[in-house]
């Protein structure tokens, strides 16, 4: 018997995604680019983006989500990414082969590892300041009041949480069933 998750990836072996020394360290399992309500890759929805880019920013999301669901209210408190000591992220030799196509001879990442790495590491950093898309506090309904947003109110439910109460838009709409409007790419 499986589970399934709307929040992160349930696990696919016999291992736990997180592990918390002394009610302070934790340490995350790897975390791959699973959309955790179908357990399939996320594809992109764009010609522009490659699927290692999309499964990349997925991953990031997929470990703000564990982090945040750690907090239990009490002695353990849940994390954010911009709190990790550190990471590491790997890729496939498909994702290099997919820069080898792009003439560049003028720019000093024209060689297709530098490129590659240049864009992981954008976009690791833009998913560590933002949370991976996360709102924190949020799991299973539990977010604090907030006050609807003047740029979009329709991402407040009718008490003024955020998201409903659900950690990000994408779970918010789909446990509601709505699914116009959507404002957040999922990516």
């Amino acid at each position: 018997v499986q589970s399934i998750s709307h929040w992160a990836p349930v696990c696919i072996g016999p291992y736990s995604q997180a592990n918390t020394l002394r009610s302070a360290l934790v340490f995350l399992a790897g975390m791959i680019g699973l959309v955790p309500e179908s357990m399939r890759f996320i594809e992109p929805t764009s010609s522009e983006v490659s699927s290692w880019e999309v499964q990349l920013c997925q991953s990031w999301k997929n470990a703000a989500a564990v982090l945040d669901g750690l907090d239990d209210g009490g002695r353990l408190m849940g994390g954010k990414l911009e709190d990790s000591l550190g990471a590491l992220v790997y890729v496939s030799q498909t994702a290099l082969e997919s820069l080898l196509d792009v003439d560049d001879t003028d720019n000093y990442e024209s060689v297709p590892w530098k490129r590659l790495w240049s864009r992981a590491d954008i976009i690791s950093r833009e998913s560590l300041s933002c949370n991976g898309g996360i709102v924190m506090g949020s799991v299973d309904g539990s977010a604090p009041d907030a006050q609807p947003s003047d740029v979009d109110p329709s991402l407040y439910d009718e008490d003024g949480v955020l998201y409903g109460g659900y950690e990000d838009e994408g779970t918010w709409r789909e446990m509601t069933g709505n699914t116009e409007n959507t404002t957040v790419e999922e990516s």
